[in-house]
């Protein structure tokens, strides 16, 4: 349901006329997207970007694998996505930049959705089933790949193989 909580955070931010901000993993250098979570924050005071999370601020937190079961952040290599995007050594599960945040130790990796309704950064986030077999071909083919783009659009792929490649369907 990562689909579900962006479109909602969204249209909270349109309607309370107000930034709602997500980030994804842990804190760290690099970040740490191994706990597969993400955590959607209310910033009322619209300080999110120089201070970051705030108490009181957090409004949800999802953990991918108790939504899906055996479904987490990963990418399979060798899967071009036209996004040439990889965050500062970190995982490129999620496309999103990673920002120190002034107080915090470590970066985060985040966007947010503004009044407005749109994104102030695109990126995307890979979802892979971890369960079944293991070779790359099989994984490819239970990759997904979940894009916000700076308009707040937020669309939703499978990785489909081809006889030679493959495509984003």
């Amino acid at each position: 349901m990562v689909q579900g909580d962006l479109m909602w955070a969204r249209m909270r931010a349109i309607s309370e006329n107000n930034d709602f901000a997500i980030i994804f993993g842990s804190a760290g250098v690099p970040p740490d997207l191994s706990n597969n979570t993400y955590y959607i924050y209310d910033d009322n005071d619209g300080d999110f970007g120089t201070v970051g999370p705030e108490t009181g601020e957090l409004v949800k937190t999802g953990v991918i694998p108790d939504q899906y079961k055996g479904v987490g952040y990963g990418f399979v290599t060798g899967i071009y996505d036209g996004n040439p995007q990889i965050n500062e050594g970190v995982d490129p599960s999620v496309t999103f930049s990673s920002k120190d945040f002034g107080g915090l130790v470590g970066r985060r990796i985040w966007f947010k959705f503004e009044p407005t309704g749109r994104s102030n950064k695109a990126g995307s986030i890979y979802l892979i089933q971890n369960e079944g077999p293991t070779t790359i071909n099989s994984r490819r083919k239970r990759m997904y790949k979940i894009t916000v783009i700076t308009t707040g659009r937020i669309g939703t792929y499978r990785w489909h193989s081809g006889p030679s490649d493959g495509i984003w369907e």
